[in-house]
């Protein structure tokens, strides 16, 4: 799978998502991709630094929590199972 059709997907996991409802989606990605498609994803919420939180970057599984507005966004991205998850929750930070 490419980077734009995973970063696509993350954008309409965003869109598609309700107020007052967690959404999670999960796309198969190479782990590089994966990490690429994250860095994206956080720069299109262009939140402040400090609304960015690493929860785990290690070889293996990469965890970010972003701060929103109106919740946060969980981006995960897991080298063995070559999957990347996102989860949009109202739930702030």
């Amino acid at each position: 799978m490419t980077f734009r059709m995973i970063a696509g997907t993350a954008v309409l996991v965003f869109l598609a998502s309700a107020h007052g409802e967690e959404s999670t989606t999960s796309v198969k990605a190479s782990f590089d991709v994966c990490l690429i498609s994250q860095a994206k994803v956080i720069a299109q919420y262009n939140v402040q630094p400090d609304k960015v939180i690493p929860i785990s970057d290690n070889p293996s599984v990469s965890i970010t929590k972003i701060c929103t507005g109106d919740g946060s966004v969980l981006v995960t991205c897991g080298k063995t199972e070559e999957k990347m998850v996102i989860t949009q929750s109202d739930k702030g930070c």
